[in-house]
Parts: C-alpha cells; structure tokens; sequence
C-alpha cells in the first residue's frame, strides 16, 4: 500500500484479512449510506468498520469495485475544485457575522478518537453550516408597528419607547442593525413584561428564548455544561444562534432578581461575559469548548425589585420601571384585543365597534391572554344566538368563563393593580 496519500484526503484505515486498508472517509461515508445508516447516528469506529467488511464479505463489493471507486476519489478533488471555481457565487443581501470556527467543528465532528458526548454536541450543526450569521437590520415598518405595541402595552410604553429610540439611530447608521444595549424591567409579576419583549423579537424578525432563573441552579443554562458529563450539551445563547438564522435574537431572562446566589453554581456567572460586548466577541460555552461570537446577542431582563441582583450584574443593565395597568388602560387593551379579533375573523362590519362598559367590567380582572380567548368564544355565541340578525352585539352572557379562566381572575382583588398573566 501507498505511503503518500492524494492530496485532500483524510484516510480512514481498517483491518482486513490481517492487513490494513486505507480507504478515503468520504469513499467510507459513500459505503456506509448504501446500508442506509442514518447520517445523524453517531457511528464508532468498529461500526464503521464491520459495514465495509460486511459489504466486501457478503456483498457486492468486489476488491475491483473498491479500487475503481478509490480511484475516481482520487481524481475527485481537482474536478471539485474546477466545478466549484465555476459555480456563480451566491449573491448574498446584508451583512453576516463569522458566529462559529466551523472549520474545527467540523474537523471534531469527524474525528474518530472523539467522545460521543463531543460528538453529539458537534453533530447538533447542520450540514452546509458555514457558522455565518445575517445581522439582521430594523424592518422598514418597525416604527410603525411597535406604535400599535404601545397601544396593546400601554403600561410598557417607557420599555418601547427605549427600543423605538436605539432603532431610530440605528437607521441614521450606514448599517441599520437592530440592536440595544441590555435592559433590566423592573415590576411586579404579570404585568406583561415577557409577553411586550416576545411581541418585540418577532417585529424585528429574530428569534428570541426565555430562560427561567428562578429554577436555574447552575451557570450551565447559559454557558453550556463541559462534554466530560454524559449528559453534556450547549447554552441557550449558542443553541440560539446555532439554530437560527440571525446574530442578533433576544434571550429573555426572567426573575433575575431571584436566581441562586450561591457561588459553587451561579447561574449568572456567565453573564459578566455575556453583557459586555468586547468579551461576549469570544465566549467560550463549555460543551461546545471554542470561542463564539455571542457579541451582537440582546438581552432583556425582567425582575420584581432590583435589591437581590448582584451590583456587578445590575451595573451592566439599563433599568427601567414597568408598571401595572390602570384600569383605564385595562379597558384600552380590551377593546384593542376586540378589534383585533375582528379583524382577525373578518367580521367587523358585522358587530359594534366598541364593546359595552358591562363586558368591559366583566373582563376587568382578567389576562389579556384570557380575555382574548373569552372574547373569541363569545363571538361565536353572540352569532348563534342571533343567527338572522346583520348587526350583531356581545352582550355580558356571551362571556363563558371556563375553570381555568375563573381561577386567573381569583388571581386579583380589588386591592390588586390589573395586570398580565404569565
């Protein structure tokens, strides 16, 4: 056997018949899908092996084949290069990050001394990843549409407010990326907080995640757990942009203010990197155990107080106050979640505009969330039970309150301010 190996190729070598065969792994990769092993299994090596011996032994494999497929492998690479050198390159719109060294990823995806938990972190990218990232710009209606945010989120006005300001200096930029810096809302629970900041990334087109620091004991939930653990896998900031298409989406972290302080497994620990945007350039997740560019990731916190968040977490935080609805604005709120219900279903010409004060205070103590899914339901009775009429209205017993919905509105009292469900 040959000693000097064609340029391009990462052998593979086996046993056979007491002697050693040197076999091309994308030859190898070819003989394997015949049997049609999965792609996404993870193979080791004696798998490997025992399908090409398989093949030569009890299939249709001849050593002749095997030589003729050896050689055209051989001469692969240059006609490769010569076909890609002649493809038109993809006319790509906007501007991408380097995120991943998919080089080496890939180089650990293959290597056959690897850990199956390497692996199976490696094997998560998918195939034609080339670790790129669009940057993704503030959309042209983007100041438009977060004005009707305003009126879905009136107690959230300052928190969209602080968003509509770094988007409108982001379109005086020669690049309009959407981006601003991390903000800490601060108000009691279920006055919508996560629900404006989900309404926010899907605006700007970006994927977004919720991390619950509440339940969270240990910094892995961000920064990823080391493959020396068999259960072993990445953070959510890389899981984010792995999986998604932009630089920039949105990780939510919820009650920061009640995270586990200890210091053996602080959930925050990553954070001091995270938040700064010179750091976060080379985050290093611990699975993953490669430098990333995290630096174009948003963060939005929420809390109850600010009191129990570390001084040098909260020093790296816009803070802002979120407040409860009044109940003027629950009763704005209603009506926008009315009028876009009928919009929805194409129905406005069909009822009044504006519903009554009764069902406005039949709702008073309810979630937007449950308020919507009431008002659905009494369309559909306020038609049954006056199917011939061409004006229709809701009246109070068109709303059914189910179990459900009765234990969120026992979730107020008139000394409770009105606010969102989680």
């Amino acid at each position: 056997m040959h000693t000097t190996y064609p340029p391009g190729f990462d052998w593979h070598s086996i046993d056979l018949f007491g002697k050693r065969l040197l076999l091309p792994r994308a030859l190898v990769k070819q003989l394997a899908e015949q049997v049609e092993i999965n792609r996404e299994q993870e193979l080791l090596q004696s798998e490997i092996d025992a399908t090409i011996k398989n093949m030569m032994l009890y299939g249709d494999l001849s050593l002749e084949q095997l030589r003729d497929n050896l050689l055209a492998f051989t001469k692969q690479p240059q006609q490769t290069m010569a076909q890609e050198a002649s493809k038109p390159k993809p006319n790509r719109t906007g501007k991408y990050i380097k995120i991943f060294d998919i080089e080496t990823i890939l180089l650990r995806a293959r290597d056959k001394t690897a850990t199956r938990n390497v692996l199976a972190v490696m094997k998560r990218f998918k195939e034609g990843d080339n670790g790129e990232r669009l940057l993704k710009i503030v959309p042209t209606n983007f100041i438009t549409q977060i004005q009707r945010l305003k009126t879905q989120y009136p107690n959230c006005k300052n928190f969209l407010d602080y968003v509509e300001s770094f988007t409108m200096l982001a379109k005086k930029q020669p690049y309009p990326a959407f981006y601003f810096p991390p903000v800490l809302l601060i108000g009691p629970p279920g006055i919508g907080k996560t629900a404006v900041v989900n309404a926010i990334s899907e605006l700007a087109g970006v994927a977004s995640r919720q991390v619950d620091l509440a339940s969270t004991t240990a910094g892995m939930i961000l920064g990823g757990m080391s493959t020396q653990w068999s259960d072993a896998k990445s953070g959510v900031v890389i899981d984010l942009l792995r999986d998604n298409d932009a630089a920039n989406p949105i990780v939510i972290l919820d009650e920061l203010d009640k995270a586990s302080s200890s210091s053996k497994y602080d959930p925050l620990g990553p954070l001091h990197c995270l938040l700064e945007q010179r750091t976060a350039m080379k985050f290093i997740d611990e699975a993953l155990d490669l430098p990333s560019n995290a630096s174009h990731v948003l963060y939005v916190a929420t809390a109850n107080t600010s009191k129990n968040i570390p001084k040098p977490i909260l020093s790296r935080f816009i803070v802002l106050q979120i407040d409860a609805m009044s109940p003027e604005q629950h009763c704005q709120v209603t009506q926008s979640i009315y009028a876009s219900l009928l919009q929805h279903h194409e129905c406005a010409a069909l009822f009044k505009r504006i519903l009554s004060k009764p069902v406005v205070e039949a709702l008073r103590n309810h979630s937007p969330r449950i308020i919507k899914a009431i008002l659905r339901r009494a369309l559909a009775q306020a038609a049954m039970r006056n199917f011939n009429a061409k004006k229709l209205t809701i009246i109070p017993e068109d709303l059914i309150f189910s179990e459900a919905e009765l234990l969120d509105s026992g979730l107020y009292d008139g000394s409770r301010p009105f606010g969102f469900a989680h």
